[in-house]
C-alpha cells in the first residue's frame, strides 16, 4: 500500500528541488539579506544540534556552515533566493546523514521565515500530564491485583 505523502512537511520533491534551485526568502533589499542572514546564523547556533554558521569573511553574500570545525557547505545568498552550495566534490553523497539534516533544517528556518509554518518555542509546550489510571476495581476474592494497573 502506497504512502500518503500529502502531509509531509518536506517532501523529497521539494528537498531536491531546494538542493537545485535554491529556496525562496523574502529578503529582497541588502538590509533585508543581512538580516534574514543575522537571524539564520542565530537560529542554527542557538538550536541543539551539531552545526555552526557564520558569515564568510571572503563574500559577504555567503554563510559558512560547519560540522564540527569541518566546514560542511556554503548558503549563498542573493535577493530572494538561498542558494546551498558544496564545498568539496561528493560531500553530499561521504556525509549524506549530515549534509541532507543540515539542509533540512536551513528549508525549515526559510519555511518559518516565509510564512509557511509557525515556529514553536519549546520551552511553551506544555508538559505530558502522567496518565491517569483506572480506580481501582473491586476483587470478587477481596484480593489486591497483582498489577495496579489491572
Amino acid at each position: 500500500m502506497a504512502e500518503d505523502k500529502s502531509d509531509q512537511l518536506i517532501t523529497q520533491a521539494s528537498f531536491v528541488h531546494a538542493l537545485t534551485q535554491g529556496i525562496q526568502i523574502p529578503a529582497i533589499s541588502n538590509g533585508d539579506m543581512c538580516t534574514f542572514c543575522d537571524r539564520l546564523i542565530a537560529w542554527i547556533n542557538s538550536t541543539d544540534n551539531i552545526y555552526w554558521a557564520g558569515w564568510d569573511r571572503d563574500n559577504i553574500n555567503r554563510i559558512i556552515v560547519d560540522l564540527r570545525s569541518s566546514e560542511l557547505m556554503q548558503l549563498h545568498i542573493s535577493p530572494g533566493l538561498l542558494e546551498f552550495r558544496r564545498v568539496e566534490d561528493n560531500i553530499e553523497h561521504d556525509m549524506a546523514e549530515e549534509f541532507g539534516n543540515g539542509v533540512v533544517g536551513v528549508m525549515l528556518f526559510c519555511m518559518i521565515e516565509n510564512g509557511e509554518i509557525e515556529e514553536i518555542d519549546l520551552a511553551n509546550i506544555a508538559k505530558e500530564e502522567p496518565a491517569q489510571t483506572a480506580p481501582p476495581l473491586d476483587s470478587p476474592t477481596g484480593e489486591e491485583p497483582d498489577f495496579e494497573w489491572i
